[in-house]
């Protein structure tokens, strides 16, 4: 288990990774209208990215769409996205969140703050390698 909850409505979620690197990450489950149920993902925690970012094979597999394309620029270079909103759960939370849908699959799935960090009191604690959400 990789998720518990603490004092109130605090949920906990423990660091992941691969080789040897941990990320703060989280359960989102996205609510995809055509789609049986929700398509259930972990997403590393980005306090520094200002919008969540979603690959282009996921995307295609949740039928976002292609909208004006904007260009993002950062550390792996610049790329193409498109604006779309999607339902989620997170924490035991529904919204709505923006996601720039990139037109490759060169960044992973990451969890930015618009939309999200407003919903939540988000404490990451890297000694323990958790990290607190607590709804707001």
């Amino acid at each position: 288990m990789f998720w518990f909850f603490n004092n109130h409505d605090t949920k906990v979620y423990k660091y992941r990774g691969t080789d040897g690197a941990k990320h703060p990450v989280c359960e989102v489950n996205f609510i995809i209208n055509n789609q049986n149920g929700p398509y259930k993902t972990f997403m590393i925690i980005d306090s520094g990215a200002d919008i969540s970012i979603i690959p282009k094979t996921i995307g295609e597999d949740l039928g976002l769409k292609k909208t004006d394309l904007h260009y993002l620029g950062g550390v792996g270079g610049r790329v193409g996205y498109y604006i779309n909103y999607i339902n989620v759960e997170l924490a035991g939370k529904n919204f709505t969140i923006p996601v720039a849908w990139l037109t490759n699959d060169s960044v992973p799935m990451l969890l930015g703050r618009k939309g999200v960090f407003s919903e939540f009191d988000i404490c990451f604690k890297e000694k323990q390698e958790i990290v607190e959400f607590t709804p707001r």
